[in-house]
């Protein structure tokens, strides 16, 4: 009789930070398999596969998926096979009695928020030619405070998606004549404090 040769293969999910995500993965090559809903540091077990060459793509039902990097290693034992950036693997051999085990990392993107202080000389709420910037004026978002520089700014790193708030504290002598926020993603800022 014959038969076809078999190999193994598993995938483990790891997300950075740790949330309640799920993530679906299609294996697709000589038959097609899938390894559904995992959540951080879960595997799919070994799944048993004709050997071949595979593509591995993982997808989400979740609305945030976009907002995650996506990078992934394969190894058998220790020897690394498939390495990159990405939600897809194409091209990845299994032959027999291999076990590879890819592991898909995925890590929420960080943001920045820099603040821009100036003396606002014709109060029209636009930064002029001229205008000069301030240093020393202190910025609080949410519960960090930070000062602006010699070029009249400060930003705010390694922010997670969210909602947050955005003070001054106003000098004496100085009134608020305006504020206003530009994003660089196509989503539009629309509430400070």
């Amino acid at each position: 009789y014959n038969y076809r040769e078999i190999g193994q293969i598993e995938i483990t999910k790891q997300v950075e930070p740790v949330d309640e995500s799920q993530w679906d993965f299609a294996i697709n090559g000589p038959e097609s398999y899938s390894a559904d809903n995992l959540s951080d540091d879960e595997s799919s077990g070994n799944i048993t596969a004709l050997t071949g060459t595979y593509i591995i793509t993982e997808t989400s039902d979740s609305d945030t998926a976009s907002d995650y990097d996506t990078t992934y290693i394969c190894r058998i034992g220790e020897e690394v096979v498939a390495e990159g950036n990405g939600k897809v693997i194409s091209g990845l051999d299994l032959g027999a009695d291999d076990l590879i085990n890819c592991e898909f990392t995925n890590t929420l993107r960080r943001g920045t928020i820099t603040v821009e202080k100036y003396n606002d000389e014709n109060a029209n709420g636009e930064k002029d030619g001229e205008e000069n910037t301030l240093s020393g004026w202190q910025f609080n978002l949410n519960e960090t405070q930070q000062t602006t520089g010699d070029n009249g700014q400060t930003t705010f790193e390694n922010l997670l998606p969210g909602s947050y708030n955005l003070s001054e504290v106003l000098q004496e002598g100085w009134d608020l004549t305006d504020i206003s926020c530009q994003s660089r993603q196509e989503e539009s800022v629309n509430s400070l404090t």
